[in-house]
């Protein structure tokens, strides 16, 4: 009887420290426009600062366009609504952990022995199925972006004034700069349910997670679809065109022009499914670009591809190989970044390949190093959008 008492009392104690550290764990993880608001009505009461205008416009409604491709790089089918890919009969499923990257194999396949199909076919395959005209181009697919301080969202002052949304001006016209690509993994394993609710930040998260277990936090397939939407609204004054998202598993569909209001749909017509075939979509958004950027002349923005993913890809030489080569045709060491983005718990299944590329590219045969990573500790704790600004610096 007393012991059982003893027990008792020790859960108590344990509940009642946890939500005292999750009351603490609020402040710091307040965003840093809390801070910047307090100082701005303080100055306003000093009368030294003044109402930023307010400016309307009218803003571009566009559809996003939608391409579903098999494995091979070839159109599978393609619809307005975006319609979820069939899976291959007997695809394996991609719950399980896989091996960590073996660097004693891979050094023979960057001899050319690896996969290669269609590595040159998706140059002219086209990206974005909307946008391809009668010769087979995408057309003028580059975003003009332009920053408007005077928009209701946005509050003047130097390059690093916090914005409503979190960004600094300098963080938000860096992703403006760029074409943005999300690939995000949509392999059965994003079914898995230890992603922080959004808001909560690292500290929060964890102590939901430590008092409620997979009940106090969302899946790595929602955790993508609220951090997307989250990155589309606030980017959604620079660019007229939105984002490009990429969705891949056993096969891949592409949904370019998006739109924060086509996000929420995008994600919920389809579930995750199948294995984590990386290197097609990687291959075919890449080849896009160069097609672009020769027809251009040069006069596209660069790329920003952030890979969101929750471990090993299923082939993880032949994307170590489709760097590589990209890296020599590149003009200048600045045309791509790619940004991988490790999520949930078995991220550290795929840290050691993610951590090669990222440190060795080079020794592979690449021109450049284009590879930066994002722990998963420090995405929950700024999340996506300042995350993939910080690693376009």
């Amino acid at each position: 009887m007393a012991s059982g008492l003893a027990k008792q009392s020790q859960r108590m104690f344990a509940s009642l420290l946890a939500v005292c550290l999750l009351t603490l764990s609020f402040e710091p993880c307040a965003p840093a426009w809390a801070a910047e608001t307090a100082d701005d009505e303080l100055e306003l009461k000093r009368g030294d600062l003044n109402e930023p205008e307010s400016v309307t416009g009218n803003q571009e409604t566009v559809a996003p366009d939608v391409e579903t491709r098999p494995v091979d790089g070839t159109s599978q089918s393609s619809n307005p609504a975006g319609t979820a890919p069939h899976q291959q009969n007997g695809a394996p499923t991609d719950n399980t952990f896989r091996k960590p990257f073996n660097l004693n194999v891979q050094t023979s396949v960057m001899d050319g022995s690896a996969d290669s199909r269609n590595s040159q076919g998706g140059a002219n395959s086209g990206l974005f199925r909307g946008a391809v005209n009668a010769s087979g181009s995408l057309g003028n697919q580059t975003p003009t972006f332009g920053v408007n301080t005077n928009r209701p969202n946005l509050k003047t002052g130097s390059n690093t004034t916090t914005l409503n949304g979190g960004l600094t001006e300098t963080q938000l016209q860096r992703l403006a700069a760029h074409d943005l690509v999300l690939i995000i993994d949509q392999s059965a394993s994003m079914n898995t349910q230890d992603c922080p609710v959004s808001g909560l930040g690292r500290v929060g998260g964890t102590i939901m997670g430590m008092l409620l277990g997979s009940a106090g936090m969302v899946s790595r397939w929602q955790w993508c679809r609220d951090q997307t939407m989250n990155l589309a609204e606030q980017t959604r004054f620079a660019s007229s065109k939105g984002l490009s998202v990429i969705l891949f598993s056993t096969n891949f569909e592409v949904h370019s022009r998006v739109s924060v209001d086509d996000i929420p749909t995008i994600f919920k017509q389809v579930a995750p499914h199948g294995t984590t075939n990386l290197t097609e979509p990687l291959r075919i958004t890449i080849n896009d670009f160069f097609r672009r950027q020769t027809e251009t002349r040069g006069n596209v923005k660069p790329l920003a591809i952030a890979i969101i993913t929750d471990g090993l890809p299923t082939n993880e030489a032949n994307v170590c190989k489709v760097l590589v080569d990209t890296t020599n045709q590149m003009r200048n060491p600045r045309d791509i970044k790619v940004t991988i983005f490790l999520i949930g718990n078995s991220a550290l299944n795929g840290q050691a390949f993610v951590n090669e590329i990222e440190r060795n590219l080079p020794k592979y045969g690449a021109k450049f190093n284009i590879v930066k990573s994002v722990s998963f500790w420090n995405l929950m704790k700024v999340g996506l959008s300042r995350a993939l600004a910080d690693a376009l610096e």
